[in-house]
Order: structure tokens, then sequence, then C-alpha cells
């Protein structure tokens, strides 16, 4: 039995993840789920008769892994701390982190460690998005000549702001063409913010769109703009897989630089919003 706890679990990928296990996975056991908002760990307790932890780090020590889903991206690296020196697998939700400090700073902790993490946006795992990626990989289309993609965002919350619901389109287009472009340029009009993410000889479009909850991607090729329809079916089935591997001692699918480069891509996204200039993406 594989025993685990979900920290942030006022996030809905709590409770998905809860039905998940509860439903196909029988080896797995939720020791505790813990929230830092009043009341949201009791729902859960209720709903899926899950234990309520005393504490966010009640449970060190006790664990085979652990999944960190809070709502607050600048809480994941501090709730997962305490639990670095088990060396037990981590799940750490969108977004990673906040700063590119924090991210630095983790990075080091889990490589110092040997930690294996996955996690980020659950848009990595739509159809279009994995399609995209592979006709980008094999080249049969051609050149590529850039992209277009779009995403919602939320530009005013009390989870962060501009940074809790970014990393979907930056994780969309990071699993398409790579987590390490060289630099972004954005700019705001109304709720709509459009950015250029600059890779080594193309471009990709980005358009946030406040509330507008519509996620597409398409790949520019010479004769042929590739765009399959977007479908978001089995992502969380596909997300929590990816986790269940990592638990029963299976590798990571990720660097660290590129777990870590939403991060890095985002925040050259909001010194580009201030600046009014391209900026450089820097690297873990």
């Amino acid at each position: 039995m594989y025993k685990i706890a979900i920290l942030g679990c006022e996030n809905s990928h709590a409770e998905g993840f809860l039905k998940i296990i509860q439903q196909d996975y029988p080896d797995v056991q939720v020791l505790g789920v813990h929230s830092e908002y009043p009341g949201e760990a009791e729902k859960l307790q209720e709903k899926f008769g899950v234990p309520v932890m005393a504490s966010s780090d009640a449970l060190v020590g006790q664990l085979d892994g652990l999944i960190v889903t809070a709502r607050q991206g600048a809480r994941h690296y501090p709730l997962a701390k305490p639990y670095l020196d088990d060396g037990i697998p981590l799940f750490i939700d969108k977004p990673t982190t906040t700063t590119e400090e924090d991210a630095r700073v983790f990075a080091a902790e889990l490589s110092k460690r040997g930690i294996r993490v996955c996690g980020g946006s659950v848009l990595k795992f739509a159809k279009s998005i994995q399609e995209l990626k592979a006709l980008v990989k094999s080249g049969e289309k051609g050149q590529v000549l850039g992209g277009f993609f779009r995403a919602p965002i939320s530009l005013e919350n009390e989870y962060g702001g501009f940074y809790f619901y970014s990393q979907h389109l930056v994780q969309m287009v990071g699993e398409v063409f790579g987590y390490q472009p060289k630099s972004v340029r954005a700019c705001q009009v109304g709720e709509q913010v459009s950015c250029t993410i600059r890779y080594e000889g193309f471009d990709v479009s980005a358009v946030y769109l406040n509330n507008c909850h519509v996620y597409y991607g398409a790949v520019n090729f010479p004769n042929e703009v590739a765009a399959p329809v977007t479908n978001t079916a089995g992502v969380a089935t596909a997300e929590f897989k990816e986790y269940y591997d990592l638990l029963v001692g299976g590798k990571m699918n990720q660097s660290y630089e590129d777990f870590f480069g939403c991060v890095f891509i985002i925040n050259a996204i909001m010194r580009a919003l201030e600046s009014g200039k391209e900026e450089p993406v820097n690297k873990l």
C-alpha cells in the first residue's frame, strides 16, 4: 500500500485526484488532507472519508508520496519543504512556484536528494497538444514556422493574480516547442494579454483572454497549419497516472530544468508587461 497526503486541498484537483484514487488505485491510501483555507479539508473528509491533518507537516516521515495542489503557487515550496528529507516523489500543481528564486532553491533541493517530481498544468496531457508535440518532434511536416496558442487567464483573484492561471498557456507552448525559449514580448489591451514567445528560428504567438475558457493550439508548417481539435478528455487521469508511475519507482519524464521552465517563461512575460520591451527568459 502506497501512503500519500494531499496538501492545499482547496484546489479542485484534490477532489479530482481523490475520485481517481478511490475508483482506480486500490493500492494508494490517502493518510490525510490539509488546507490553509478553513473548512476545505473538512469538505473532502465528509465526501471521501479521508482524515484531516492537524498541520501541513503532521505526516513527515510517514509517507511514500506527497501531492501539493495549493491554489497559491507561492505556497508550493514551503508546503513541500518539510518532507524533502524523506526523499519521496512529489506532485506539484500549477503554478509550480511564482518566483525564480524559489524555483532555483526548490530545484536545488530536489536535485541534491534525487527527488522525482511531476505536475504543472494538466493541459500538457491534452490529446491535441500531444499530437502537435509529436508532429514538431518528427519533422514530417517540414520546418516549424511558429504557432498560435490561446488560453484563459484570471487577471484579478486572491490566489496570486496573473500567476494563478498563466501556466496553462505556457505549459501547452512548452510541451510542443520546448521549455527553454529565448525571450518574450508582451502587452495588455483591456482584458487581453498578447505574447510573442521567441525560439531559435521562429516565434509563437500566445494570447490570454480574461475568463474566456477556451484552449487552442496550432503549429505553422510550410504547407500546413496543424490544429487538431482541442480535446481535454482524460487529462486528469493521465496526470495522476504520471504521478503514480513515480510513486511505484518510475523515472521522471522531464528534467528539473524543463519542469521549472514555466516559472521562468511566466516571469519573463511579467517583466515584458512592465517594461514594454523584449525580455530574456532566464534559466534555472
